[in-house]
């Protein structure tokens, strides 16, 4: 505490502040009112970026999907066009003139069509680059023969080991696939693409119990071969059978824990395509 003895001019001094020149001051108040307006605009870009961080979180969560990278978007563009025929079968794959159609680079379109290797639909060739798988009908008895061979395993332990929850995601798939599937046998499927997703999406559903990776990474890779023989026979519409009675005969085993039952019902499902290109539409040998 300082003395009140203390001149009164130099206790004034130590009290008020400093005098600054009016040009100094002018500088000080404009730099200050600059960084509060700063602050404030990388407050609200903060709070802005957060949100838009939150909506994405929860719009992903909500469709149970993760964001797809360019290569991702790319196979499921270039499946699409493999499995309707619009890359017809044995063609060959030019880069540039794909990287024209898609509208995009060299690099995402060499992984996208690697990675459609990986699963058969499309074929590597040494030094002369790649090319759509071609079909046949002896490639599809083949493909026919080891797809109700590797399913009816997966399908038997899917019934053994399956709980509640599994059948609740049973029931909730095929409810999906028959918003899609004509009710009137003989009628054509309205929207195809939105079928081949609920149809993979329940005959996944009923093996995923199966608690085998390697079972359900084989069963991926024989539907995404057998893509291309769906897309054929879709061309023809699906009049020839009554898919709605197949699925829902299907399901009925698989919760009845029918394991006889269900694999034979999928063999005949599985054999219909398969004699119907044979013998009605016909394929290459």
């Amino acid at each position: 505490m300082r003395s009140i003895l203390e001149p009164a001019a130099s206790r004034r001094a130590l009290s008020e502040p400093t005098a600054l020149p009016r040009r100094e001051l002018r500088k000080t108040l404009v730099a200050s009112k600059t960084a509060k307006s700063d602050v404030i605009y990388f407050a609200s870009f903060c709070k802005n970026f957060l949100q838009c961080r939150r909506k994405s979180a929860t719009m992903i969560a909500r469709n149970g999907e993760s964001p797809k990278t360019l290569a991702s978007v790319l196979v499921d563009r270039i499946r699409a066009d493999i499995v309707s025929r619009v890359l017809p079968p044995g063609s060959k794959l030019r880069l540039r003139e794909l990287s024209a159609r898609y509208e995009t680079g060299i690099n995402p379109l060499r992984e996208a069509l690697a990675r459609l290797a990986a699963v058969g639909l499309v074929l590597v060739e040494d030094q002369r680059g790649f090319r759509v798988a071609p079909v046949s009908m002896h490639d599809l008895e083949d493909l026919t023969r080891v797809k109700r061979q590797i399913y009816a395993i997966a399908l038997r332990a899917s019934i053994e080991r399956g709980d509640v929850a599994w059948e609740a995601r049973v029931i909730a798939a095929h409810h999906e696939l028959a918003r899609v599937t004509p009710s009137k046998p003989g009628s054509a499927v309205a929207d195809e693409a939105a079928f081949e997703q609920y149809h993979r999406r329940f005959h996944t559903a009923l093996i995923e119990a199966c608690d085998s990776p390697w079972l359900m990474h084989f069963h991926d890779v024989l539907y995404e071969q057998s893509l291309r023989y769906h897309g054929q026979a879709m061309q023809h519409g699906d009049t020839w059978r009554d898919s709605l009675r197949e699925h829902r005969a299907i399901m009925k085993a698989v919760l009845a824990r029918d394991a006889d039952a269900a694999v034979k019902l999928f063999n005949e499902h599985v054999g219909l395509t398969t004699d119907f290109l044979a013998h009605v539409r016909g394929l290459s040998p």
